[in-house]
């Protein structure tokens, strides 16, 4: 019986998490489908999460001294976000609320594979990619993120220092196929 009680609180949870998202869900996936006539693209907007942080893409004062991250929901302070290496060396960032992002002061030398974490303030959370055929910080589709302890959620992201910029590319094979 206790298992049952269990099981509807959560279900019940779920169900009103996902009913509070679902009129934006809908009206974006309307919107992708009326500009690109795809019912696989619209389809993914309705089922991904929420994109609340994405690489920034316009107008960044980063080159290859920094990485900067845009925050799409929330307080920039409250997702506590942190770059953290395989050996466990933790960045955290400087928050710019106007402008609504975090930049990293972090100089890799060499391809290097860190976590992204944050602590989420949406239902069911997501770091924004951009797929084709948009391009750069249009169509943002929410990836889902691996959960973490202490109520975190993080992506594996792998940094590649290039000679005007640092790159960053989700780590593993791409979510989303158009």
């Amino acid at each position: 019986m206790r298992a049952l009680l269990i099981t509807t609180f959560i279900v019940t949870l779920t169900g009103l998490g996902w009913l509070v998202d679902l009129p934006l869900r809908v009206a974006v996936s309307a919107f992708q489908f009326r500009h690109h006539q795809l019912p696989g693209y619209a389809a993914a907007f309705l089922f991904a999460p929420r994109s609340e942080l994405r690489p920034a893409a316009w107008i960044t004062n980063c080159t290859t001294e920094c990485i900067e991250f845009e925050v799409d929901s929330g307080d920039a302070d409250a997702l506590d976000a942190t770059l953290v290496q395989s050996n466990g060396l933790t960045t955290h960032p400087v928050v710019d609320s106007k402008l609504a992002r975090l930049r990293f002061d972090f100089v890799p030398n060499t391809p290097t594979d860190v976590w992204l974490t944050w602590k989420p303030q949406v239902f069911d959370p997501g770091y924004g990619i951009s797929p084709p055929p948009c391009g750069q910080a249009l169509s943002m589709i929410g990836v889902r993120p691996t959960r973490l302890d202490d109520g975190r959620v993080g992506v594996k992201l792998k940094l590649t220092p290039r000679p005007d910029r640092l790159e960053v590319t989700l780590h593993g094979p791409q979510p989303y196929v158009p």
